[in-house]
């Protein structure tokens, strides 16, 4: 009983205190008072208790110098992936996105023959015969046909083949609006292509590093791997660039 009273002796002292230092206002009691210091009170302890989880579980980023990141992976390697895949995509810009399509462009077109590469002039004999038609002659290699239709028609030069035995015709388009939006997409395409291709090569370098976690500091493996995405994130950002441009050529006259 005289702890009861105790407890009800301590509760006055505390209200009236509060009273004291925080008049009520009319119809106002205690208790609401008393509800919004609980409830901002369990706010901050989850905030705090967040705050101290997202620094426990975060990682400590370590700036690296090329050096100490070709300790850990072939840096150079991966520089020299990534400029092949970039310069792949600046040379399917020159040879299939001019907004008119060269002889040269045709000649060199990539086309992929029993499990090698081959430019098409070292498989047929390419002519123009008028400004609007190309002819492929492919008495030499009749076999290769099909190769190179696939290759035509996945060039993003926009050229509708036809064939009539060994002979493949060309014609090609005209330099209209709609010709101008599509190699605007092709180009949009390509570099999504390119764009998935580089980070196919960050993921593979990101992954070699997790395989050194017992020899490295977990700091170190995290450092590292993103240097290599920041690394990565530049060429992508070249990439754009370039796409940019080829847009804005093959855009221009359309402003």
């Amino acid at each position: 009983m005289s702890r009861i009273l105790c407890v009800i002796r301590a509760i006055a002292t505390v209200s009236s205190l509060s009273r004291q230092l925080h008049p009520l206002k009319p119809n106002e009691t205690i208790r609401f008072r008393r509800f919004d210091l609980i409830r901002s009170r369990n706010f901050a302890s989850k905030g705090s208790k967040r705050d101290s989880k997202s620094k426990k579980e975060g990682k400590r980023i370590m700036l690296l110098t090329d050096d100490e990141v070709s300790a850990v992976i072939n840096l150079e390697s991966l520089k020299k992936r990534l400029n092949h895949t970039l310069d792949k995509l600046r040379d399917d810009y020159v040879r299939s996105l001019s907004v008119r399509t060269s002889l040269g462009s045709i000649e060199a077109l990539s086309v992929f023959f029993e499990g090698e590469k081959y430019p098409l002039n070292e498989m047929a004999q390419v002519v123009r015969k008028n400004p609007t038609l190309v002819v492929i002659n492919m008495s030499s290699l009749p076999t290769a046909i099909p190769s190179v239709l696939e290759a035509i028609n996945n060039s993003g030069m926009n050229i509708n083949p036809q064939q009539d035995g060994t002979t493949l015709y060309l014609p090609i388009p005209q330099v209209t609006r709609e010709h101008r939006e599509t190699l605007a997409r092709n180009a949009k395409n390509l570099f999504q292509k390119t764009k998935q291709d580089l980070r196919d090569i960050q993921t593979k370098y990101v992954k070699s590093v997790n395989e050194k976690r017992d020899t490295c500091s977990e700091d170190l493996v995290f450092s590292v791997q993103e240097h290599i995405t920041a690394v990565t994130d530049d060429y992508i950002s070249q990439a754009e660039t370039m796409l940019k441009k080829k847009q804005d050529e093959l855009l221009s006259d359309l402003k």
